[in-house]
């Protein structure tokens, strides 16, 4: 399952089932209804204490590791024999926007999904021992039948299989734990690099002749900085605010 930013709205997928069910969940309790019968947005349990569902989205076949992104895209992964499969729907129309394979990054199933905010990636944890992270504009505009190249592919956990990511406020640090007992943490790293081919093609647009001044342009990289070690398998992990 998965919420929407404000909270309101619960999105659930089934193991069995190729549909995604919508709920919104109750923002008053059943004593203070009368007071504001006249707003239209009351969501009410019924006798057994059941919310209704609001909308069904008919998938493919069942998801796993929903995500709501930006409060428009929902997507969801499934294992298929030979290839992992990466759905995107649009949640205002229900229509699917993309179909993606994950290729030879993940051959195994996807543990967790989740979304770097500012950076735009989309981060995929699984069992084969890997966690990349995917560009989602990528991802959205991606060849169907092609297989997707993600921005970064870690491979530290030893083969085995990464079971938790997450990072800083300021999406600068990364940390990652698996079933063999590490957390690993990374930085990213923004490189200046000089660019001749960009600064030629700037001057070209703008009929300028100065050739002695480069294009100066900012890369990111990721780079593993640190290492802890754990007695046992690290299933969970979260960054606090300090």
């Amino acid at each position: 399952n998965c919420q929407s930013n404000d909270r309101n709205l619960i999105f659930v997928s089934f193991k069995d089932k190729a549909i995604i069910n919508s709920y919104k969940l109750p923002t008053q309790s059943s004593s203070s209804i009368s007071a504001s019968a006249s707003s239209t947005t009351t969501t009410i349990a019924n006798k057994t204490g059941e919310i209704p569902v609001l909308q069904r989205l008919t998938t493919m076949e069942p998801l796993s590791n929903i995500i709501l992104i930006k409060e428009t895209f929902l997507i969801g992964t499934a294992v298929k024999p030979g290839k992992t499969l990466m759905y995107i729907y649009d949640i205002t129309s229900g229509s699917l926007i993309n179909t993606v394979a994950m290729g030879k990054v993940h051959y195994m199933a996807i543990e967790k999904i989740k979304y770097m905010d500012t950076r735009g990636y989309v981060v995929t944890v699984s069992n084969d021992g890997r966690f990349a992270l995917w560009d989602l504009v990528s991802l959205i505009n991606n060849l169907e039948g092609e297989d997707a190249k993600p921005a970064y592919v870690f491979n530290e956990h030893q083969g085995v299989g990464v079971k938790d990511v997450s990072w800083d406020g300021s999406e600068s640090v990364l940390l990652s734990c698996g079933e063999d007992g590490n957390v690993c943490c990374y930085n990213f790293v923004s490189n200046v690099i000089d660019d001749l081919n960009k600064q030629k093609s700037l001057e070209l647009q703008n009929n300028k002749n100065n050739n002695n001044t480069l294009f100066k342009s900012a890369v990111d990289r990721v780079v593993l900085v640190s290492k802890f070690t754990f007695p046992q398998a690290v299933l969970q992990l979260e960054l606090d605010s300090a």
